[in-house]
């Protein structure tokens, strides 16, 4: 990059997007995650050094993956499916890039990169693009889910896990130095799942219900997303970065947001709800004028 050489970096990402195609070609997902693995450490470098047009074009490719998996006759199919078989090489690929955009997603949090945050939420390949299909996080999650890949030794995990295993086993997306155990990783990663899913509902037409987000977050204790959800209010830089519409629309986001949250949290003790809080009180004023 200081060099200037786009032509060595253009051919790493050339040949990684040959390497991905054959990979999930031959189901091979094991080599698939080493390289997943490997362009979501060059994405943080790119992110970490400001390198802007570098980020772009790595979360580009990711993007190119995720539609490899099917061609759009298969897409459709695969809307229409609530049971889907564990083997199926789709929801398998997409479960691994979105664990690997969540993790990256956190370390966004943690270096503000607020603009980051609404590229990571906001990507879907052409490929599996309609009018239900808004975003990579909703569409990943919701098809892993249909393939039971959550379900593991009897316990039903969550995106954020996973996502934390991912930033646990790969130093690059810890180069703030943070311990993989420290509980500061996991409450960054909480705080990207609520601000996508803000984001989510900003970049849809019309404040939409789940089909556009889940609430991952709700099953953690709610401080790990409150603080994040007052800054919302107050911020400029975080506001500017985040989202595009007035403050009735974003009421109504938050609005949305909560109603499904609570459904969420009550089942794990965990996001209660706005109320008595500065988030509440902004709802409640401007929700009403909206």
């Amino acid at each position: 990059v200081r060099r200037g050489d786009e032509i060595a970096l253009r051919h790493l990402l050339v040949s990684g997007e040959a390497r991905a195609r054959t990979l999930i070609d031959r189901d091979d997902l094991d080599n698939l995650s080493a390289t997943l693995d490997k362009l979501v450490c060059l994405a943080a470098t790119f992110m970490e050094y400001e390198v802007e047009n570098w980020f772009d074009a790595v979360l580009e490719l990711l993007v190119r993956i995720y539609g490899m998996p099917v061609t759009e006759d298969q897409a459709r199919l695969y809307g229409h499916r609530t049971n889907i078989p564990p083997e199926d090489v789709g929801p398998r690929v997409w479960l691994q890039i979105i664990e690997r955009a969540v993790a990256l997603g956190g370390l966004a949090v943690r270096r503000k990169r607020w603009n980051v945050v609404r590229s990571l939420t906001i990507q879907l390949p052409p490929v599996l693009a309609d009018d239900y299909n808004r975003n990579w996080l909703r569409h990943g999650l919701t098809m892993a889910s249909r393939a039971r890949h959550f379900e593991r030794d009897n316990e039903q995990l969550s995106l954020l896990t996973l996502a934390r295993n991912r930033a646990m086993e790969n130093d690059c997306l810890r180069p703030d130095g943070i311990d993989p155990d420290d509980e500061a990783l996991l409450t960054s990663l909480a705080q990207f799942d609520f601000l996508s899913n803000v984001v989510a509902l900003d970049a849809s037409p019309g404040v939409d219900g789940l089909r556009v987000f889940y609430p991952s977050f709700a099953r953690f204790y709610q401080q790990r997303i409150q603080g994040t959800a007052e800054r919302l209010l107050t911020d400029p830089d975080l506001r500017a970065g985040l989202i595009e519409h007035d403050d009735e629309y974003l009421a109504g986001a938050l609005q949305v947001l909560e109603g499904v949250a609570q459904g969420e949290g009550w089942r794990y003790d965990g996001f209660h709800g706005f109320g008595g809080t500065p988030v509440g009180e902004f709802i409640e004023h401007h929700a009403a004028r909206g």
